[in-house]
C-alpha cells in the first residue's frame, strides 16, 4: 500500500538545512556591516581633508583662523557642518593667529558619527592645521589612528 520509494525532503532534513543557513547569517551579517562602516568613515576622512584645505584658504585670505565658522552659509562660512551623507557631523574649534607675520594660527576639525555610523568601532576623528591625525576611539575599542584612517 505505501510506496517506499518517495522522493522528497523530510522534516529532520529541511531542520538542518534552516540551522546551516542561520549559522552562515549569523557570521556573514556583521561581517557585512563592518565593512559597510569601514566604507562609511573614509566619507570623514573626505569631509575633514577637505574642511582644512578651505580653512586655509581661508586663514590665506583672513589672515586668521579665528572667524572662520562651518554650515550652510554667511560670509565667514568655510564647508558644510555635516559629512555628504549626514554619516558624521563636522564641527570645528580655532584661535585667531598670534603672530600675523609668520602666520600662526590653529584649527581642531571633529568629525563625530551620527545616524547610522553611530556605533562605529573607530569613533571620533579629528585633524589639525599641521595636517595631525587624530582617532577618538569608543570606550572598549582598541582601533588605532593607523587602522582607522
Amino acid at each position: 500500500m505505501f510506496n517506499r520509494n518517495q522522493t522528497g525532503f523530510t522534516l529532520v532534513e529541511l531542520m538542518i538545512t534552516v540551522a546551516i543557513v542561520g549559522i552562515l547569517a549569523a557570521v556573514a551579517v556583521p561581517t557585512y556591516n563592518d565593512y559597510v562602516m569601514k566604507g562609511r568613515r573614509t566619507e570623514a576622512r573626505a569631509a575633514l581633508t577637505q574642511c582644512a584645505q578651505a580653512m586655509e584658504r581661508f586663514f590665506t585670505q583672513n589672515g586668521s583662523y579665528g572667524t572662520a565658522s562651518l554650515g550652510t552659509g554667511g560670509a565667514t562660512m568655510v564647508c558644510a557642518n555635516a559629512s555628504e551623507n549626514n554619516y558624521y557631523a563636522i564641527s570645528f574649534t580655532g584661535g585667531v593667529a598670534t603672530n600675523l607675520a609668520t602666520n600662526v594660527g590653529t584649527f581642531g576639525l571633529v568629525a563625530t558619527p551620527q545616524n547610522a555610523q553611530a556605533n562605529d568601532k573607530c569613533g571620533v576623528f579629528t585633524l589639525n592645521q599641521s595636517g595631525v591625525r587624530g582617532l577618538t576611539p569608543p570606550n572598549g575599542s582598541s582601533e588605532t589612528v593607523a587602522s582607522c584612517w
